[in-house]
Protein backbone atom coordinates (compact mmCIF):
# COMPACT_ATOMS: atom_id res chain seq x y z
CA UNK A 1 0.00 0.00 0.00
CA UNK A 2 1.32 3.34 -1.24
CA UNK A 3 0.31 6.79 0.89
CA UNK A 4 1.32 10.34 -0.61
CA UNK A 5 3.07 12.93 1.67
CA UNK A 6 2.95 16.65 0.77
CA UNK A 7 4.60 19.02 2.98
CA UNK A 8 3.04 22.83 2.74
CA UNK A 9 5.99 24.78 4.00
CA UNK A 10 7.03 28.35 3.39
CA UNK A 11 10.06 28.41 0.95
CA UNK A 12 13.52 27.85 3.23
CA UNK A 13 17.27 29.32 3.06
CA UNK A 14 19.24 27.28 1.19
CA UNK A 15 21.21 26.03 4.44
CA UNK A 16 18.11 24.62 5.67
CA UNK A 17 16.81 22.74 2.69
CA UNK A 18 18.92 19.82 2.84
CA UNK A 19 21.25 18.07 5.75
CA UNK A 20 24.07 15.59 4.74
CA UNK A 21 25.92 14.05 7.30
CA UNK A 22 28.91 11.16 8.03
CA UNK A 23 27.88 9.19 11.04
CA UNK A 24 30.90 9.23 12.95
CA UNK A 25 30.44 13.15 12.63
CA UNK A 26 29.47 14.60 15.49
CA UNK A 27 30.00 18.41 14.57
CA UNK A 28 26.53 19.13 13.27
CA UNK A 29 23.40 19.29 14.90
CA UNK A 30 19.85 18.32 14.24
CA UNK A 31 17.18 18.32 15.99
CA UNK A 32 16.52 14.64 16.57
CA UNK A 33 15.89 12.11 18.42
CA UNK A 34 17.56 8.70 19.25
CA UNK A 35 14.21 6.47 19.33
CA UNK A 36 13.79 3.81 16.72
CA UNK A 37 10.59 1.91 15.64
CA UNK A 38 11.11 -0.92 12.84
CA UNK A 39 8.23 -1.06 11.34
CA UNK A 40 7.66 -3.88 7.91
CA UNK A 41 11.02 -3.25 7.06
CA UNK A 42 11.23 0.87 7.20
CA UNK A 43 13.21 2.29 9.99
CA UNK A 44 11.01 5.80 11.42
CA UNK A 45 13.11 8.59 13.17
CA UNK A 46 10.46 10.06 15.81
CA UNK A 47 11.68 13.93 16.04
CA UNK A 48 12.08 15.51 19.51
CA UNK A 49 15.09 17.01 21.01
CA UNK A 50 18.35 15.72 20.98
CA UNK A 51 21.89 15.86 18.55
CA UNK A 52 22.64 13.59 15.31
CA UNK A 53 24.99 11.58 17.43
CA UNK A 54 22.64 9.88 19.15
CA UNK A 55 20.71 9.17 16.06
CA UNK A 56 23.92 7.60 14.82
CA UNK A 57 24.64 5.64 18.28
CA UNK A 58 21.20 3.89 17.47
CA UNK A 59 21.66 3.29 14.34
CA UNK A 60 25.00 1.03 15.22
CA UNK A 61 22.93 -0.30 18.67
CA UNK A 62 19.92 -1.49 15.70
CA UNK A 63 23.25 -2.99 13.69
CA UNK A 64 24.41 -4.52 16.52
CA UNK A 65 21.03 -6.33 17.16
CA UNK A 66 20.88 -7.57 13.07
CA UNK A 67 24.61 -8.05 12.62
CA UNK A 68 24.46 -9.51 9.25
CA UNK A 69 22.35 -5.86 8.43
CA UNK A 70 25.10 -3.73 10.00
CA UNK A 71 25.99 -0.05 8.25
CA UNK A 72 28.79 -0.97 6.92
CA UNK A 73 27.56 -4.34 4.65
CA UNK A 74 26.75 -2.14 2.00
CA UNK A 75 22.51 -2.26 3.02
CA UNK A 76 20.32 0.56 2.04
CA UNK A 77 18.55 1.47 4.95
CA UNK A 78 15.25 3.38 4.23
CA UNK A 79 13.91 5.70 7.14
CA UNK A 80 11.89 8.67 7.93
CA UNK A 81 12.58 11.95 9.53
CA UNK A 82 10.53 14.21 11.45
CA UNK A 83 11.14 17.25 12.04
CA UNK A 84 10.29 20.02 14.69
CA UNK A 85 9.06 23.39 12.95
CA UNK A 86 7.97 24.99 16.25
CA UNK A 87 5.43 27.86 15.88
CA UNK A 88 5.96 29.47 18.76
CA UNK A 89 2.38 31.53 18.99
CA UNK A 90 1.00 28.27 18.95
CA UNK A 91 2.89 25.26 19.89
CA UNK A 92 -0.30 22.83 19.17
CA UNK A 93 -0.22 24.02 15.88
CA UNK A 94 3.16 23.26 15.30
CA UNK A 95 3.54 20.81 12.53
CA UNK A 96 6.13 18.24 11.50
CA UNK A 97 8.48 18.32 8.20
CA UNK A 98 8.47 14.89 7.07
CA UNK A 99 11.56 13.41 5.26
CA UNK A 100 12.68 10.48 3.51
CA UNK A 101 16.14 9.60 5.00
CA UNK A 102 18.52 7.20 3.30
CA UNK A 103 21.89 5.47 4.99
CA UNK A 104 24.41 3.93 2.55
CA UNK A 105 27.40 2.64 4.77
CA UNK A 106 28.38 5.38 6.80
CA UNK A 107 26.54 8.23 4.73
CA UNK A 108 23.33 9.64 5.80
CA UNK A 109 21.34 11.30 2.97
CA UNK A 110 18.27 14.01 4.24
CA UNK A 111 17.63 15.87 0.62
CA UNK A 112 14.64 18.24 0.48
CA UNK A 113 11.00 16.93 -1.20
CA UNK A 114 8.12 18.91 -1.66
CA UNK A 115 6.26 15.57 -2.26
CA UNK A 116 7.59 12.09 -2.32
CA UNK A 117 5.34 8.81 -2.18
CA UNK A 118 6.15 5.71 0.88
CA UNK A 119 5.38 2.10 0.47
CA UNK A 120 5.09 1.02 3.65
CA UNK A 121 4.74 -2.40 2.96
CA UNK A 122 8.04 -2.92 0.66
CA UNK A 123 9.71 -0.25 3.21
CA UNK A 124 10.70 2.50 0.04
CA UNK A 125 10.08 5.86 -0.85
CA UNK A 126 9.81 7.47 -4.18
CA UNK A 127 10.16 11.03 -4.63
CA UNK A 128 7.17 12.78 -6.83
CA UNK A 129 9.17 16.32 -7.05
CA UNK A 130 12.07 18.63 -6.23
CA UNK A 131 14.31 16.84 -7.99
CA UNK A 132 15.25 17.69 -11.93
CA UNK A 133 14.14 15.12 -14.80
CA UNK A 134 17.16 13.23 -16.04
CA UNK A 135 18.90 14.71 -19.41
CA UNK A 136 20.57 17.63 -20.72
CA UNK A 137 20.48 20.87 -18.91
CA UNK A 138 22.51 24.10 -18.64
CA UNK A 139 23.48 25.30 -14.45
CA UNK A 140 23.49 28.78 -14.11
CA UNK A 141 25.19 30.24 -11.22
CA UNK A 142 22.40 32.60 -9.43
CA UNK A 143 24.73 35.34 -8.25
CA UNK A 144 26.58 35.81 -11.36
CA UNK A 145 23.83 34.60 -14.38
CA UNK A 146 27.31 32.64 -15.81
CA UNK A 147 27.14 28.99 -17.13
CA UNK A 148 29.00 26.54 -15.68
CA UNK A 149 31.50 26.07 -18.60
CA UNK A 150 34.21 23.50 -19.70
CA UNK A 151 37.40 25.50 -20.33
CA UNK A 152 38.20 26.26 -24.19
CA UNK A 153 35.09 23.91 -24.91
CA UNK A 154 37.76 21.23 -24.36
CA UNK A 155 37.28 17.46 -24.59
CA UNK A 156 40.69 16.08 -22.71
CA UNK A 157 40.77 14.91 -19.20
CA UNK A 158 41.29 17.19 -16.51
CA UNK A 159 40.15 20.41 -18.46
CA UNK A 160 38.93 23.31 -15.71
CA UNK A 161 35.29 23.62 -15.03
CA UNK A 162 34.39 27.68 -15.54
CA UNK A 163 32.29 30.08 -15.30
CA UNK A 164 31.58 31.73 -18.64
CA UNK A 165 28.58 33.53 -20.81
CA UNK A 166 26.36 31.74 -22.07
CA UNK A 167 27.39 31.08 -25.83
CA UNK A 168 25.16 27.63 -26.92
CA UNK A 169 28.09 25.56 -27.18
CA UNK A 170 27.60 21.84 -25.95
CA UNK A 171 30.82 22.34 -23.34
CA UNK A 172 28.48 24.37 -21.43
CA UNK A 173 25.13 21.39 -21.87
CA UNK A 174 25.37 18.26 -18.90
CA UNK A 175 23.66 15.78 -19.00
CA UNK A 176 22.09 14.75 -15.74
CA UNK A 177 21.71 11.20 -14.81
CA UNK A 178 20.22 10.15 -11.63
CA UNK A 179 21.97 7.49 -9.94
CA UNK A 180 19.53 7.24 -6.58
CA UNK A 181 17.35 9.40 -4.01
CA UNK A 182 18.91 12.91 -5.09
CA UNK A 183 21.98 11.71 -6.71
CA UNK A 184 23.04 12.61 -9.82
CA UNK A 185 26.19 12.50 -12.20
CA UNK A 186 26.60 15.25 -14.76
CA UNK A 187 28.53 14.17 -17.89
CA UNK A 188 30.05 17.04 -20.34
CA UNK A 189 27.75 16.64 -23.62
CA UNK A 190 30.71 17.58 -26.12
CA UNK A 191 33.35 15.59 -23.87
CA UNK A 192 31.36 12.71 -22.55
CA UNK A 193 33.62 12.78 -19.45
CA UNK A 194 32.34 13.73 -16.09
CA UNK A 195 32.20 16.43 -13.78
CA UNK A 196 34.78 15.27 -10.98
CA UNK A 197 37.00 16.63 -8.03
CA UNK A 198 40.29 15.73 -8.46
CA UNK A 199 42.03 13.19 -6.76
CA UNK A 200 38.98 12.84 -4.76
CA UNK A 201 39.90 15.30 -2.83
CA UNK A 202 37.61 16.65 -0.01
CA UNK A 203 39.13 19.82 0.43
CA UNK A 204 37.55 23.20 0.40
CA UNK A 205 38.87 25.59 -3.00
CA UNK A 206 39.52 22.95 -5.34
CA UNK A 207 38.47 23.67 -8.90
CA UNK A 208 36.35 21.02 -10.83
CA UNK A 209 37.02 19.33 -13.52
CA UNK A 210 35.55 16.30 -16.19
CA UNK A 211 37.34 13.23 -16.07
CA UNK A 212 36.58 10.17 -17.34
CA UNK A 213 33.47 8.65 -16.17
CA UNK A 214 34.25 6.08 -13.26
CA UNK A 215 31.30 5.88 -10.69
CA UNK A 216 33.54 6.90 -8.24
CA UNK A 217 31.79 9.30 -5.13
CA UNK A 218 34.06 12.43 -6.52
CA UNK A 219 31.67 12.36 -9.68
CA UNK A 220 28.47 11.99 -7.83
CA UNK A 221 26.37 14.98 -6.92
CA UNK A 222 23.36 15.73 -4.36
CA UNK A 223 21.08 18.14 -5.82
CA UNK A 224 19.42 19.90 -2.65
CA UNK A 225 16.08 21.92 -4.02
CA UNK A 226 16.32 25.68 -2.70
CA UNK A 227 14.02 28.44 -3.10
CA UNK A 228 10.48 28.29 -4.39
CA UNK A 229 9.11 24.12 -4.16
CA UNK A 230 8.24 24.30 -7.57
CA UNK A 231 11.50 25.88 -8.97
CA UNK A 232 14.55 24.53 -10.70
CA UNK A 233 17.37 25.70 -8.34
CA UNK A 234 19.56 24.12 -6.39
CA UNK A 235 22.75 23.71 -4.17
CA UNK A 236 25.46 20.57 -5.66
CA UNK A 237 27.27 19.21 -3.37
CA UNK A 238 29.69 16.34 -3.56
CA UNK A 239 28.97 12.75 -2.17
CA UNK A 240 32.64 11.93 -1.59
CA UNK A 241 33.34 15.15 -0.06
CA UNK A 242 29.56 17.01 1.33
CA UNK A 243 31.13 20.25 -0.12
CA UNK A 244 29.24 22.46 -2.39
CA UNK A 245 29.66 23.39 -5.52
CA UNK A 246 30.56 27.61 -6.37
CA UNK A 247 32.28 30.10 -8.00
CA UNK A 248 35.92 31.26 -6.30
CA UNK A 249 35.20 33.97 -4.42
CA UNK A 250 31.64 34.44 -5.73
CA UNK A 251 33.36 36.29 -8.43
CA UNK A 252 30.49 37.31 -10.86
CA UNK A 253 33.09 37.77 -13.76
CA UNK A 254 34.48 35.10 -16.36
CA UNK A 255 36.35 32.91 -16.36
CA UNK A 256 36.16 32.47 -12.56
CA UNK A 257 36.98 29.02 -11.62
CA UNK A 258 33.88 26.50 -10.61
CA UNK A 259 35.06 24.90 -6.99
CA UNK A 260 33.86 23.36 -3.91
CA UNK A 261 33.61 25.10 -0.73
CA UNK A 262 32.30 24.83 2.44
CA UNK A 263 28.46 25.64 2.41
CA UNK A 264 27.04 28.82 3.08
CA UNK A 265 23.55 28.80 1.73
CA UNK A 266 25.39 31.84 -0.54
CA UNK A 267 23.78 32.69 -3.99
CA UNK A 268 27.18 32.01 -5.76
CA UNK A 269 26.74 28.22 -4.75
CA UNK A 270 23.25 27.91 -6.13
CA UNK A 271 22.46 27.21 -9.58
CA UNK A 272 20.05 27.58 -11.73
CA UNK A 273 18.87 24.16 -14.29
CA UNK A 274 17.49 25.23 -17.27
Amino acid sequence: MSSKVAEQMKDQTADKSSVKHKLDAETEVLRAIASFELIKGLVVLLAGFGALYLIDRDVWDVAERNPSGAASDGIVRNCVYAGDRWNTSDLGASKLIWLPLTIRGTTVNLGQYPTWSLDTSAGTWTADSGIPAEGVHTLKNLNSSLLMDVSSGSTANGAKIIQWPSTGGTNQQWTLTRVADNIYTLKSVKSGLCLDVPNRSTDTGVQLEQWTCNGGTNQQWFLDLVGSYTGSTYMLAGVGSDLEIGVANASTTSPAAVQQETGTGATSQQWSLS
